[in-house]
């Protein structure tokens, strides 16, 4: 059986196409994304038409990947990218009617299980936390013993961080400073999971994605993990543009040039408040735990 999963976010919009048999096993056949950066088409608290008009525009380019393919069914759902907007029944409304897509719209704690769900199956942990840090938000969901335990959502994004700066790849000074303000604050708000070290996080993700491949970049390595001191170095090295840093970049992540520093800032900040050692990239996310949780 062949499934296609769209899953609208603040910055991307992605498609993923799997072939999934009875015995629960998948494979992913197909993976595109659009850079999008819905996050940065909001008035007045509102999804403007620009925003509408490229969502649309996006969605219609996947659909020919998936009429193409003759998938089975099709599945599609927006995260932070439409639960910031308070015209989003509207948006999933003309969605429907322009494409016959029906966008479901997940709630932040709805995000963060999937995220966990996806993780544990590519990277499966005992204990700690796994981090989903999106465009606009942060998924937080403990894990104790292999169990799901507290879910957080935080309002808190690579992009939307990122907007407001006047800098090109790293920030100013004081720009830093009231962004890492700013993640302090909202990761204050999930306190009850920092009380006690977590010597372990799994992060899912673009942002993390990118750091991994970068740190790769830089030193070569099999395992998908990263130093805790890499994520700290990378932001260094593109705060004094450092050349091989830059060039890691370059070579490795160039559609998150605009977005790298902030979300390395929130990766930085959860390291640090979790006191983590041990850091695991997740090949499995949200779309992978909604096909296992949903479909499967």
């Amino acid at each position: 059986m062949l499934t296609a999963i769209v899953d609208v976010g603040s910055n991307t919009i992605r498609l993923s196409v799997f072939r999934y048999a009875a015995d629960g096993s998948f494979r992913p056949l197909v993976s595109r994304k659009i850079v999008a950066g819905l996050a940065g088409y909001t008035e007045d608290g509102k999804l403007t038409e620009r925003g509408e008009a490229k969502l649309l525009k996006c969605l219609r380019e996947f659909q020919l990947i998936i009429e193409a393919l003759e998938t089975d069914s099709v599945h599609a759902f927006a995260t932070e990218s439409l639960r910031r907007v308070s015209n989003s029944k509207e948006v999933i409304a003309r969605v429907y009617e322009k494409t016959g897509i029906t966008l479901q719209l997940l709630k932040g704690k709805e995000e963060a299980r999937l995220s966990y769900v996806g993780s544990q199956y590519s990277s499966p942990i005992e204990d700690g936390i796994v981090v989903d840090i999106g465009g606009a938000s942060c998924e937080l969901a403990q894990v104790t013993k292999g169990k799901l335990g507290e879910l957080y959502s935080i309002p808190v994004g690579c992009l939307t961080l990122s907007i407001p700066s006047r800098s090109f790849i790293a920030p100013e000074k004081q720009e830093v400073k009231a962004m890492k303000a700013l993640i302090k604050e909202q990761l204050a708000t999930a306190k009850s999971l920092f009380k006690e070290p977590s010597n372990t996080l799994c992060f899912v993700g673009g942002t993390s994605r990118a750091a991994y491949r970068i740190a790769r970049e830089i030193r070569p390595r099999e395992a998908r993990t990263l130093e805790p001191h890499e994520v700290s170095d990378i932001i260094t090295g593109l705060g004094t543009w450092d050349t091989e840093v830059i060039q890691a970049v370059r070579f490795a992540a160039p559609e998150r040039i605009f977005t790298l520093f902030a979300g390395l800032l929130i990766m930085q900040a959860v390291i640090q408040a979790s006191e983590a050692t041990t850091l695991l990239i997740s090949k499995c996310g949200v779309r992978e735990g909604y096909l296992i949780d949903n479909i499967i």
